[in-house]
């Protein structure tokens, strides 16, 4: 009798209080999307598509390494594991990477990045002609090295967001 009474109260006290927990109404609001291109501030978005430049042009990996390794306009270092990063460098020199290396997806989603907040730049009505301008200048410079790199780019129509 008193294991059943060790089972039955700490589940009777569980089941009480996760009842007041889990019958309450939730709204959930809606976060990853938003309402209308206005609401988003130009000046920002200008200033992170500008800042997205970083990661591409300023650092070894991503865009850098994919135009200068393959090129033979760079050499990576070849002296074991821990010089050659486990092969990254030999498989940019050697033309054996794949959609899943780290340089090509890096290249591949910073360069979308940028291309996708300029885009965001263009379309908001708050947008000055100026800043237009220059974010006109940023989709073209980051749609340049998307097609230079992959052949291809992902556009998608900004009055149909779906």
């Amino acid at each position: 009798m008193k294991n059943f009474k060790n089972i039955l109260y700490p589940s009777l006290l569980t089941l009480t209080m996760g009842g007041a927990i889990w019958c309450t109404k939730l709204d959930d609001a809606v976060l990853d999307r938003l309402t209308s291109a206005s609401s988003i501030s130009p000046d920002l978005t200008l200033k992170s598509a500008y800042q997205s430049l970083g990661p591409n042009f300023t650092d070894q990996a991503a865009v850098y390494a994919l135009t200068e390794h393959p090129s033979d306009e760079m050499q990576g270092p070849t002296r074991g594991a821990d010089w050659d990063d486990n092969g990254r460098w030999r498989n940019l020199h050697t033309h054996t990477w794949t959609n899943q290396s780290d340089d090509v997806l890096a290249a591949w989603n910073n360069l979308n990045r940028g291309h996708a907040l300029a885009n965001e730049v263009i379309n908001n009505a708050a947008a000055s002609a100026k800043q237009k301008a220059e974010a006109t200048y940023l989709r073209a410079f980051y749609m340049f090295y998307t097609m230079d790199l992959f052949g291809q780019v992902a556009f998608r129509d900004p009055a149909n967001p779906g």
